[in-house]
């Protein structure tokens, strides 16, 4: 048998490949050739595919620029797609799944959970007085205080009990939970209360103020007469002066609850009100006392006064550094207004698209699970992502269409786009629909 026979006889009886390797550029997608060896070429990535599908552009049946290599984030892996129409032209109909509203229950991609249930926790300021047992967080760590601090004097771990080791504060925005607010009761209803001067004239019946108590005249009594015991009443005694509109007059302006008080001619008794604050999507805030809150505004740290109906705001000293929500992991604890909580991945959405009717913005979020698995596996920075604002339950009536990229996605910073009609202010008259590129989406409104 010749040698051409011997070698015709020897490719017949072997086995057919059944792996082939499809050479492309990473950033576009674009097919450079089909190749049953797998040898490193510079300038191009390497995807190893079964060669029945790419049969027909190895018989010549279809070219290489009929098709595309694509990172299909649906189903998390790399596949070879026959590049169509839609691929160019996303419109309105094709976008048709509608992203369930979460409005008011989600803080993005993280549930917080209580821990330490009970125990309220305030930030050290060396301005303020501490009481023995109150816990105290300062450097990531909270401290039962094992005695009373005064103002002015520098915070010293040694003289106090750990507590809670590694807490940091977030820009979480603050959860659910209770403040204790000073309120005036009004006393006396219908009752007006003049501060007393020698230099006027009183009528009998009148009610006046003067050294703490409240008096009512007996009898009229003429202006430049000395104010005497045996023509009035004591009505209320220890009432603190607290406003009036003479502001020469001295004002006592520390409260405590269960004080009488006369502001502006009426007469009010100090309670202690307890005030409900639910979940806010948009502010950050912590407290450094029972009675002063710190409001966290961009990079100006603001004190609220809470002992005063005025509500008091000062610009604070007390530099805090926020750890951005994305930098934390499953269990870490985190400090949110004066409670500790867990913090837990929620893993129900991989992209949540958010709608900023505060800054007037949408943005895209995505879950930190998610990022991780695109970062560490195949994907194409410049696949694109398409969203229709549509009316409500109506994809057939198109606001307008917001496009990002998955490099977006992976950006540290987050890609925002403005508001740009007066239906995208509502809450309650959009819906977003988008095709299906991954698994579970939300929309999220603040």
């Amino acid at each position: 048998m010749s040698d051409l026979q011997s070698l015709i006889k020897k490719l017949s009886v072997s086995p057919v490949a059944t792996q082939s390797y499809i050479y492309y550029e990473k950033e576009t997608g674009k097919i450079n050739k089909v190749s049953s060896r797998n040898i490193f070429e510079d300038g191009f990535e390497i995807f190893e595919i079964d060669t029945e599908e790419v049969k027909p552009i190895l018989t010549g049946e279809r070219r290489t620029d009929e098709f595309t290599i694509t990172y299909d984030v649906s189903s998390k892996q790399i596949r070879l797609k026959e590049i169509a129409y839609d691929d160019s032209h996303n419109t309105a109909a094709t976008m048709t799944y509608q992203l369930p509203l979460i409005k008011n229950r989600n803080d993005g991609h993280f549930i917080l959970t209580e821990v330490y249930s009970g125990v309220d926790v305030y930030i050290f300021d060396k301005t303020k007085e501490y009481n023995k047992g109150q816990c105290i967080w300062y450097k990531d760590n909270v401290y039962k205080l094992s005695n009373d601090t005064k103002k002015n004097i520098e915070f010293n771990s040694n003289d106090h009990k750990l507590f809670v080791e590694n807490v940091v504060l977030t820009t979480l925005p603050t959860q659910t939970h209770q403040s204790n607010t000073i309120t005036f009761n009004n006393e006396y209803v219908g009752v007006h209360v003049d501060v007393w001067y020698k230099e006027l004239s009183h009528l009998a019946g009148q009610h006046v103020w003067l050294n703490g108590t409240v008096y009512k005249l007996l009898t009229d009594q003429d202006a430049d007469t000395e104010f005497t015991m045996d023509n009035v009443e004591v009505i209320v005694e220890n009432v603190k002066l607290y406003n009036d509109e003479n502001k020469d007059l001295e004002f006592n302006k520390l409260l405590s609850p269960g004080d009488m008080l006369l502001d502006n001619n009426k007469l009010y008794s100090v309670k202690i009100k307890t005030e409900e604050f639910t979940k806010d999507k948009s502010s950050v805030f912590f407290y450094n006392s029972d009675k002063t809150l710190l409001y966290i505004d961009s990079q100006t740290c603001l004190e609220v006064s809470l002992d005063t109906v005025d509500k008091i705001v000062n610009t604070s000293d007390i530099k805090l550094e926020l750890t951005d929500p994305s930098d934390l992991k499953n269990g870490r604890l985190v400090l949110s207004g004066k409670k500790l909580y867990q913090v837990e991945t929620n893993k129900d959405y991989d992209i949540i698209v958010k709608q900023n009717t505060i800054d007037k913005t949408w943005s895209m979020m995505i879950n930190p699970y998610t990022k991780k698995f695109l970062k560490t596996s195949g994907y194409n920075l410049k696949e694109r992502l398409y969203f229709s604002v549509t009316s409500k339950y109506d994809p057939n009536i198109l606001y307008r269409s917001l496009e990002f990229t998955i490099g977006d996605l992976l950006d540290e910073n987050s890609s925002v786009i403005p508001f740009m009609f007066d239906s995208e202010n509502s809450s309650d008259d959009v819906s977003i629909y988008t095709a299906k590129y991954f698994e579970s989406y939300a929309h999220e409104i603040i």
